[in-house]
């Protein structure tokens, strides 16, 4: 949509998407949104490209990386961002964004000016009730009935699972995330018991992580059991000291995680569930391997959409960062 085109807002709301994979340079997304207060531009360059210096009077901007490498020169002085990594920009300085590879480079850009207002949210206690009251004094609902929850099956098409924006569907990515696992799976299958002690150890771990139980958890995985980190492939999670830190981090973080009934054969599970970390919406499919006794041996979670993967990123950092030792670890895990 033209960037001086505002759309037709129904009921004061308006979506659109993050397209990861445009080879447009610059695609606004303000008017797309119907925002007024601030501007929001995605900004994706190939290796060595590279934007024009410049500057704003009253603007404060703030860069977010969504995939590779953000150089970024402030007043001459280059800094480098990764993914996930945020900058804010003050006002008067001149800056120029550059792509020094060796990948793409995809951010979001946000703009805006004026002094922040704080908390004007208003609460209802029903959708019936004629007044509110500020958050702080109003309690939050109860959790939904289980029987209201919807299951996998019932799950509508969304930006997490339809397979596009960078994301992708229940369909495609059994497949895709649990390939190799199949194959062993394929070449080792287990016993009816072994089976059944691992669907069940697999329901008991979906259950523990929707309820933030880590002991509960940490009971369905087999010794020497390991987690590979959805941000870095290159992260191993052992033992279960490591284990708990890192689950007590992630779960810990979590609001609202549900997961539909897990799907698999042989040595291998996965499940899909979707749960929403400081506000933003996030999907996991969660890959289980098991061990001839039907315990769970591997834990491979495949998270999407990026906004989601990135605030997930944010939100466990400062966890973490009260666990060097843990990182460390995973880091250097063979």
């Amino acid at each position: 949509m033209p960037d001086d085109q505002a759309p037709t807002l129904a009921q004061g709301t308006a979506t659109t998407r993050l397209d990861l994979e445009t080879d447009e340079r610059f695609l606004p997304l303000r008017r797309q949104l119907g925002v007024s207060s601030f501007g929001i531009n995605q900004i994706a360059m190939a290796p060595g490209q590279r934007g024009r210096i410049h500057r704003h009077e009253r603007q404060e901007e703030v860069y977010l990386v969504l995939e590779g490498t953000l150089t970024l020169v402030i007043e001459g002085e280059e800094s480098d961002l990764g993914e996930d990594e945020l900058i804010r920009v003050a006002p008067g300085l001149r800056r120029q964004l550059v792509n020094r590879g060796p990948g793409r480079l995809v951010l979001l850009a946000f703009g805006g000016e004026g002094e922040h207002r704080g908390r004007d949210g208003e609460a209802f206690v029903s959708w019936d009730a004629a007044s509110g009251a500020s958050p702080q004094e109003t309690p939050p609902p109860a959790d939904l009935d289980p029987a209201e929850l919807r299951t996998s099956a019932q799950t509508p098409p969304s930006d997490a699972m339809t397979g596009q924006g960078g994301a992708t569907t229940l369909s495609s990515t059994a497949p895709a995330v649990g390939a190799t696992a199949s194959a062993e799976a394929d070449a080792s299958t287990l016993s009816a018991e072994a089976a059944a002690a691992g669907d069940e150890a697999v329901a008991c771990y979906l259950r523990a992580s929707s309820a933030n139980d880590i002991d509960a958890l940490l009971t369905t995985l087999a010794p020497g059991a390991e987690l590979v980190s959805p941000i870095s492939g290159r992260m191993v999670f052992r033992g279960e000291r490591d284990l708990r830190a890192l689950a007590s981090a992630v779960y810990g973080s979590l609001r609202g995680l549900s997961w539909g009934p897990p799907i698999g054969r042989g040595r291998v599970r996965l499940a899909i569930g979707e749960g929403r970390v400081a506000g933003a919406r996030i999907a996991d499919a969660m890959v289980f391997e098991l061990d001839e006794q039907g315990r769970i041996a591997r834990v491979r979670p495949h998270l999407r959409p990026w906004l989601g993967l990135t605030v997930f990123a944010l939100a466990i950092g400062p966890r973490m960062a009260r666990h060097p030792g843990v990182v460390l670890r995973a880091l250097r895990a063979p």
